[in-house]
């Protein structure tokens, strides 16, 4: 192993291109990634073998880490793919469609350029409704749904005042929660996604789509969180919703 795989392997990002290797080749293959950032996932599959990969991200430092002549960088919304059909043999999005409006649209796009016996690999975590759908979990770690429980971030900015000009990750707290409350999130529930998924494989248009593995369920450590005040403030929810973390979706393209 080399020594750049050394240090990929305890990345977040590794574990999840491994895991892609249980039910494909990287080796040779056109690989597409949705939601690139600045290149990380996109060395990771060339240090694998894979003869194209394609990165796609609408920020303006896409690929900006690993730029390598055999990456292709396109910076553009992943609900407009510029590809053509059956480009690539694996679409990956890894912790990016928790973030990008318009799932569905995305999902179709996705297996649109995903070629026969292609596979298509998407991961998205935290959900929304989940107990950190925030993503802030480092920095509010004793208050559980802390964005749920907290309509607008006036509210959450009072709940936290404070502490709110405290620095921490290179902002204050009042900086994240302005993030919390943007647009970086589609805050599309669970169910929601679960209808998606259903609405697509039982779509005639993709009767060429396997489903290999469907995870969107509820975590049963998240029960433990879920206190019977947190219970009353979110009555709206069901504890299934608050304790789906994760969609998990593995499609085959036949």
């Amino acid at each position: 192993m080399t020594q750049k795989k050394q240090i990929f392997k305890k990345t977040f990002h590794w574990n999840l291109v491994s895991d892609i290797m249980r039910y494909t080749e990287i080796k040779n293959k056109r690989v597409l990634v949705i939601g690139c950032n600045t290149g990380l996932e996109c060395e990771i599959f060339r240090l694998y073998g894979a003869k194209k990969v394609v990165g796609v991200d609408i920020i303006e430092t896409i690929g900006h880490d690993y730029k390598k002549k055999t990456i292709k960088y396109v910076r553009t919304s992943a609900k407009d793919l510029p590809f053509k059909s059956a480009s690539f043999d694996v679409c990956s999005s890894f912790a990016s469609l928790e973030h990008i409006s318009e799932p569905e649209k995305i999902i179709k796009n996705i297996i649109r350029v995903t070629d026969k016996d292609g596979i298509i690999y998407c991961q998205a975590a935290p959900l929304w409704n989940s107990p950190f759908g925030h993503h802030k979990d480092s920095i509010f770690p004793n208050d559980p749904w802390i964005h749920l429980r907290k309509k607008n971030k006036e509210e959450m900015k009072l709940y936290y005042k404070n502490i709110c000009n405290e620095i921490v990750d290179g902002c204050s707290i009042e900086n994240h929660i302005d993030y919390i409350y943007s647009k970086h999130f589609n805050r599309v529930s669970a169910k929601e996604y679960r209808n998606i998924i259903a609405s697509i494989l039982d779509d005639y248009i993709f009767r060429s789509i396997l489903p290999i593995h469907i995870k969107i369920e509820a975590n049963n450590k998240c029960k433990q969180l879920l206190t019977s005040n947190i219970k009353k403030e979110l009555n709206q929810y069901s504890e299934d919703e608050l304790c789906t973390i994760e969609l998990y979706i593995v499609l085959k393209k036949i």
